[in-house]
């Protein structure tokens, strides 16, 4: 028995304006058609309005815009109102220089364009009889004001932050940059976020190739939205895969103004108050924006207490693992015998023990970050001391791994930056392991391990650990020690900077008071 075959469904009647150049991409200068398209492409979109006017020759017009992006006041007093009271050229080109009074203006002829330009905060300007449409960028949207920093907290100096706003935070910048050699690249990534990013560089100082491979690389980032520019990061990075950040992140105009006066590049995104500095060298962590507004001793000072800091936070659970439980020879008796007693009673065997109590540090650091400022320091205080003492007084831990604990956790925060701290809360553990297995020797493989694979890493081409690896002497001295201001006259060598003079400050010589 032969089936029965089903008849095919007639097509469903096509609008009449998609039969129009419309459907094809551009404008046809049929009005009725050409804002049916646009509103076709953003349709059941509820903030869209459009507003019809009438100049006072008789030509029809309309005005397109998103409701909740765009300056009202403004769309009604310099766009509407002087479309309704003009008699005279229709011609788009000639309303948008004599008519209408807006700062800046493009006009476009593709549908597509012009429907991304309205979702981006434009208001689009219809005219009968007119194949371009007239767009004025009024993006208005309230964004969070200059307040001082988050992360990265600021002792000496200015204490300004970047905000979401990214003409904001380039204004901050060109206050501080007075140069026309301050140049701004702005080019869009996503497809459906249309997230305008801008690449910040001082054209007779940054090398131009620097340059290039940073707006290539941005170029070549092809997906759907981006959320900021620190969510690029990993499409920008040379490793990716690496615990350590080959770029640095900052929300302070001071350290981004220095970068560029160095020669690198900075990169922001709309969105996002962060900005990052490329190339980025790993000793520079070691050293904050404040350094160079205190003295030079001071500058020093703290500058090796964060590098004990580092040490600490990485190597000490490891090490007091080795020396206790393979190396006990090396540690003084009557130390010796005080941890001995300390871990009378004490059930958890000495690896599991310092591992528990560094975890336990650590989820405590992360539940109160997530808590709101007050809440997270009430229940730092709350894990760091109650908790600590409960479990000594109840014998589940010893005293002496309550203060290996503690110090380690204390370390890390030394360092400056919020970036770094994730690496180094990640590689006490294997340095742990480590020790724990092999001893003093296993903390040294583990340390050896650690300097090959942050010697091998690049930032954007140029060596991760300069001036170190490969060595420089006149930049490993500034890294441990914060020298004056007058002996920094050139710029970093490995940057091949064109301009590798900064300053032609002499060197100052004390005055001596002649005798009378």
């Amino acid at each position: 028995m032969r089936k029965k075959v089903r008849a095919l469904r007639k097509p469903l009647p096509v609008k009449e304006f998609a039969k129009t150049p419309t459907a094809e991409g551009c404008f046809s200068g049929h009005l009725a058609h050409d804002c049916a398209g646009l509103k076709a492409i953003l349709a059941s979109s509820a903030d869209l309005r459009e507003r019809l006017l009438t100049t006072s020759k008789g030509t029809q017009g309309a005005v397109l815009y998103f409701a909740n992006v765009v300056n009202l006041p403004f769309v009604s007093e310099s766009i509407v109102g002087p479309l309704q009271r003009h008699g005279g050229r229709s011609d788009m080109e000639y309303i948008a220089q004599q008519i209408v009074h807006v700062p800046e203006y493009s006009l476009e002829s593709d549908l597509q364009k012009v429907a991304c330009a309205l979702s981006d905060g434009a208001v689009a300007v219809l005219l009968a009889g007119e194949t371009c449409v007239l767009l004025v960028p009024l993006f208005a949207m309230e964004h969070r004001p200059i307040e001082r920093a988050i992360q990265e907290d600021i002792l000496i100096g200015p204490h300004e932050s970047f905000c979401e706003s990214l003409g904001s935070n380039i204004a901050l910048l060109r206050r501080r940059i007075a140069t026309p050699d301050f140049k701004v690249k702005e080019l869009t990534i996503g497809r459906r976020s249309r997230t305008t990013v801008a690449i910040l560089y001082l054209e007779r100082i940054a090398a131009a190739k620097l340059v290039d491979e940073m707006d290539e690389r941005l170029r070549s980032i092809d997906i759907d939205f981006a959320l900021g520019i620190t969510y690029l990061a990993d499409f920008l990075e040379d490793d990716p895969r690496s615990v350590f950040p080959t770029l640095r992140s900052t929300e302070i105009p001071v350290r981004v103004m220095a970068a560029l006066m160095e020669g690198r590049v900075a990169v922001m995104a709309e969105g996002d108050s962060s900005a990052l500095i490329a190339p980025t060298f790993a000793p520079e962590f070691l050293q904050a924006s404040e350094d160079y507004f205190d003295r030079p001793m001071s500058g020093t000072f703290f500058r090796l207490i964060r590098l004990v800091g580092l040490l600490l936070s990485v190597f000490l659970p490891g090490m007091w693992i080795a020396l206790v439980a393979f190396h006990h020879g090396i540690i003084p008796t009557p130390l010796f015998d005080s941890i001995v007693a300390g871990r009378e009673g004490v059930p958890l065997p000495t690896v599991l023990e310092i591992f528990v109590l560094i975890l336990a540090f650590d989820l405590i650091v992360e539940s109160s970050t997530r808590m709101p400022t007050r809440i997270g320091q009430a229940l730092g205080i709350v894990g760091g001391i109650i908790l600590g003492q409960a479990a000594v007084q109840a014998g589940l831990v010893s005293p002496a791994m309550v203060i290996v604990a503690a110090l380690t956790g204390l370390s890390i925060f030394t360092q400056p930056s919020v970036t770094f701290l994730s690496p180094l809360r990640f590689l006490k553990y294997p340095v742990l392991i480590a020790g724990s297995i092999l001893g003093v020797f296993g903390v040294v493989w583990a340390l050896i391990y650690i300097l090959i694979a942050v010697t091998s890493l690049r930032s954007f081409g140029y060596p991760y650990m300069y001036p170190i690896a490969p060595f420089n002497l006149r930049g490993a001295i500034d890294v441990f020690v914060r020298v004056p201001k007058f002996m920094h006259q050139k710029r970093p060598s490995i940057l091949a900077s064109p301009e590798e003079m900064r300053m032609d400050t002499p060197l100052p010589r004390p005055t001596r008071r002649k005798k009378p």
